[in-house]
């Protein structure tokens, strides 16, 4: 069966989708893992993509990795990953899955903006801020988000020193609000970037 695998190693849990090439979601799954236990992630991971060949019938056709911390610029591996998640660093996601191609890897907020981009809330913009808000918070912008799909172009890392002022009189209250809500309130410089009736 032609499906794709995109999967999504964050701090205390390992997400994966499984879409054909429309777009379509055949399935979710959500994995917690035990983030004091050593590579725990790592046999989350494999029990996961195993899973879910069962279910389809056989291998997928592509797969895709996202993760916290920087990606090389080949996208084969997270370079850099401080404290958390030993192991991850470095590790070749084809060799690690014995994958038969090669397996693009992303910083988590990287692909949280293209999967919108060409999906979700940011599809047919062409200026947007995505906030990512789990374990820990990231933040991304890109200028030309509806090319996203379509083109390489890596959305830029928000500076972080102003993101940071801001966010200590907005975090507090990101549990209450939506993520339109929390990006309008740290971003407002710039509403049409979030607004949902502007910027098309």
């Amino acid at each position: 069966m032609n499906y794709t695998i995109g999967i999504d190693l964050g701090g205390s849990c390992v997400k994966a989708v499984v879409v054909t090439p429309e777009g379509e979601t055949l399935a979710k799954h959500n994995l917690p893992f035990d983030a004091e236990a050593e590579m725990d992630w790592a046999n989350r991971l494999r029990e996961l993509v195993q899973s879910i060949e069962e279910e389809q019938g056989g291998k997928p056709k592509n797969m895709g990795f996202s993760a916290p911390g920087l990606a090389a610029p080949d996208s084969s591996c997270i370079t850099h990953m401080p404290i958390r998640l030993e192991g991850l660093v470095g590790l070749n996601w084809q060799k690690f899955f014995d994958f038969d191609k090669a397996i693009p890897v992303l910083n988590d907020g990287h692909a949280a903006l293209l999967g919108e981009a060409w999906l979700g809330a940011a599809r047919g913009f062409q200026t947007v801020i995505l906030l990512t808000l789990g374990t820990g918070v990231g933040a991304r912008h890109s200028l030309r988000a509806s090319c996203c799909a379509a083109a390489p172009a890596k959305p830029a890392t928000l500076p972080t020193p102003p993101f940071t002022q801001m966010a200590r009189r907005t975090i507090a209250a990101a549990r209450a609000a939506s993520s339109w809500r929390l990006a309008t309130a740290a971003f407002r410089t710039d509403p049409t970037a979030v607004s949902p009736t502007q910027g098309k």
